[in-house]
């Protein structure tokens, strides 16, 4: 059995990164940002998210953390709203 998870308009959308043993997922992020920064990332109920605006967040998160002592290595939790 198939699932259609993913609506056919968000598809040609989408990037395929592969997988590429020994490259951790920041690394792989990294490069989607650089060669597709207008592709769809994330999509929610309401809003489409590019990677350039996903990158943009992460670095954003990744400098309070950093400023808050924490770094690579550190365990972080996150909380995300009910839905």
């Amino acid at each position: 059995m198939t699932l259609d998870l993913v609506p056919a308009e968000l598809r040609a959308a989408s990037v395929d990164a592969g997988h590429t043993p020994g490259v951790d997922l920041r690394t792989l992020f990294d490069g989607q940002v650089k060669r597709h920064p207008d592709k769809v990332a994330v999509v929610d109920d309401e809003k489409w998210t590019t990677y350039a605006e996903l990158g943009e967040m992460a670095d954003r998160i990744a400098g309070l953390l950093s400023g808050w002592g924490i770094g690579r290595g550190d365990v972080v939790a996150i909380q995300l709203p009910n839905i």
